[in-house]
């Protein structure tokens, strides 16, 4: 042993940051990893999932509304001006095969509401 020479401490490790790792991944051509979110950004993720389930639970979209179809805007307009909202069940049932030029013979009875 040299008593002559000094003595090298070891170096310490610098800690990485997730900047570091996102900017390894990003070299590596890798996807960034996703950083942990805390309790306080996890609760507020589910109260704006749940707040979101009860608005769409509130308004269910009627099954045979205008907007689930293919019609222009200009129908849709002339449509809703009548009073007219949705088709009725033998139009929405009947619809994908007029709409792709099929002949159709339906029958349904008079008051299908």
């Amino acid at each position: 042993m040299d008593l002559n020479r000094p003595t090298q401490k070891p170096k310490k490790k610098k800690k990485r940051t997730s900047d570091d790792v996102a900017a390894e991944a990003a070299a590596a051509g890798e996807e960034e990893p996703k950083k942990k979110k805390s309790k306080k950004a996890k609760k507020a993720v589910e109260e704006e999932e749940d707040a979101a389930a009860d608005q769409s639970a509130a308004e269910p979209v009627p099954e045979y509304a205008l907007s689930k179809f293919p019609l222009s805007a200009a129908t849709v307009t002339a449509l809703t001006a009548r009073g007219i909202d949705r088709l009725f069940p033998i139009q929405g049932q009947t619809f994908k095969h007029i709409f792709e030029g099929r002949d159709l013979i339906g029958q349904a009875s008079i008051s299908t509401c």
